[in-house]
């Protein structure tokens, strides 16, 4: 049974790692815009005759919602109370995040002790007693202190949406175009304080969402030397001739285009389309396939943003080619700067990187690729396992020699193994290309090794199916030695990386050498299991999200 409590042990680690992270992105839970649909404006622009323009747009997803908007009036002194109430709440999240960090890494090395005396010294009991209860009370010491967290940072979140103006029953309804938003600001002047709320609806369902604006209203003069605001001329635009143009991973199975070499224009923002030619493609500010470009002004950078869209077209093995379009914020004028750009793809994990997580016992079965991948995911994956019987091929691996994950990839392939089997992955599933029992949804079956020796070697090859060639070729390679227990027919796999694998002894190499292995990859070990939504709920799910305060955060 003492793989059952390695598991439970297991789980909860897995647990705290996921809700240590203060700052993880969620929709909220209240009416404010749960799903995503919409996008707010990042300011409004005010012309000489004192009207507010801006544009509000929705997802794809939100097709056949009807826009509305209204304006709420505010003030300053609501304006510097949202703001502080932000920097406090980040204060507190900062300095709460160091404190939990702390407290899950002694409960992460008191895990490690108590099991270690249960794989090693099964016999010490009052050891073994002493090394659970520190762990228990390591365990409810950081569970206390996080729900703590959770409450407080509810409590501030809710502070800050106090502050802002409800909206009332009067609403002006537009469509979903570039510049929808119309204000007339003609009664204000200096800086104005205003409530930005949208409600959109399709007869079924209705969201909401809201900001704040400070924007700045000029009064203009009648006197006819005053020059009016400038627009640029025609093919006014950003030079993008020495554009640097980088592909690369992001995540788990996403990926970023960062371009440098550009020196971006104030007043305009950027788009970026894929296509599989060199040829000017026909698309304009508003093309559903756009990606938006954001420009970092520490690294001189732009950045793409919407990466499971990127990574949808780098995972097809077609050619690659970047087009980017510019728009100008005050002409409202568009225009193609770059197009025919190809694109190299990054080279994909191969060996033990290739995995987020693996863990395989009698009862459940999780591996979590790091294969490139969209959303919209339908793919099988092929999995083999098998015993390592050439022991020349883990002495290199021991001593770290670069050529024995590969010497080990070709037995892999040419081994009949204990184990091949295609199944289908977790269909349509936004983290990963993966095979996980504990996604309750999905209700899939572990896989059974049969035949598997106790403390023997087994590679394990995953491929996921390229479709006839309609993806890129996809495949991954670790090892792991097996524990199986005769008693309860309970076994395990210890992959490569995971605290609980060890060496032995292996042709002239001395004495026996139980320590870890080298080049441990800490993604890759049964530390790192997943679980489905109903088990990150337990401790995770409280931990207020960061996307809606962080826009008051000026």
């Amino acid at each position: 049974m003492k793989t059952k409590i390695i598991a439970v042990i297991t789980l909860l680690l897995i647990i705290l790692s996921m809700s240590v992270n203060l700052y993880k992105v969620q929709a909220y839970t209240g009416e404010i815009d749960p799903e995503g649909y919409i996008t707010l404006p990042t300011r409004i622009n005010i012309s000489e005759d004192k009207i507010g323009t801006a544009t509000i747009s929705l997802s794809s997803e939100a097709s056949g919602y009807t826009i509305s908007y209204q304006k709420v009036d505010t003030t300053k002194s609501v304006f510097d109370n949202m703001q502080s109430k932000a920097n406090e709440l980040k204060s507190y999240a900062t300095t709460s995040q160091q404190t939990l960090n702390g407290k899950k890494t002694n409960v992460e090395t008191l895990s490690k002790k108590y099991t270690d005396l249960l794989e090693e010294s099964p016999d010490s009991q009052e050891e073994i007693a002493q090394a659970k209860q520190e762990y228990d009370t390591a365990l409810k010491d950081y569970t206390d202190y996080a729900k703590t967290v959770q409450e407080k940072i509810k409590t501030l979140q809710a502070e800050i949406y106090s502050y802002i103006p409800n909206y009332t029953s009067s609403w002006t309804e537009t469509t979903n175009t570039t510049n929808n938003l119309k204000l007339d600001l003609k009664k204000y002047s200096g800086t104005v304080y205003i409530a930005l709320w949208v409600k959109i609806t399709n007869g079924t369902n209705t969201y909401y969402d809201v900001d704040i604006y400070s924007p700045n209203i000029k009064e203009t003069t009648s006197d006819p030397e005053t020059p009016p605001t400038q627009t640029p001329p025609e093919g006014d635009w950003t030079d993008f001739s020495k554009a640097k143009l980088t592909l690369s991973k992001e995540g788990t199975s996403d990926t970023i285009l960062e371009i440098s070499g550009v020196t971006p224009k104030k007043l305009s923002y950027y788009g970026l389309f894929i296509t599989n030619n060199a040829n000017k493609p026909n698309v304009n500010w508003n093309s559903e396939d756009k990606i938006s470009l954001t420009y970092d002004e520490k690294t001189k950078t732009f950045k793409s943003l919407t990466n499971d869209v990127l990574a949808g077209y780098v995972e097809q093995n077609k050619d690659i080619y970047a087009t980017i379009m510019e728009k100008n914020e005050e002409s409202d004028k568009e225009e193609i700067v770059l197009y025919g750009k190809k694109l190299t793809r990054y080279a994909e994990p191969k060996y033990t990187d290739a995995f987020f997580a693996t863990y395989m016992v009698d009862d459940s079965t999780q591996i979590v690729t790091t294969f490139t991948h969209g959303d919209a995911n339908k793919r099988k994956m092929q999995i083999k396992v098998g015993k390592i019987t050439d022991t020349a091929i883990l002495q290199k691996i021991k001593n770290k020699d670069a050529s024995g994950f590969a010497e080990l990839l070709k037995y892999a392939k040419s081994n009949s193994g204990i184990l091949n089997q295609t199944v289908n992955s977790n269909e349509n599933d936004g983290f990963a290309i993966e095979y996980n029992t504990n996604d309750l949804e999905k209700k899939l079956p572990a896989l059974n090794l049969k035949g598997l020796q106790n403390n023997a070697y087994y590679y394990l090859y995953v491929k996921a199916d390229d479709e006839n060639g309609k993806y890129i070729t996809q495949e991954g390679l670790t090892l792991a030695k097996a524990s199986v227990y005769t008693d309860t027919k309970d076994w395990s796999l210890f992959f490569y990386g995971s605290n609980n694998f060890k060496w032995d002894e292996f042709g002239n190499s001395g004495g026996k050498d139980n320590t870890i292995a080298g080049g441990k990859i800490p993604q890759t070990g049964s530390d790192m299991i997943i679980f489905g939504t109903a088990t990150l709920l337990i401790v995770g799910a409280g931990i207020v999200a960061y996307r809606k305060y962080r826009k008051y955060n000026f």
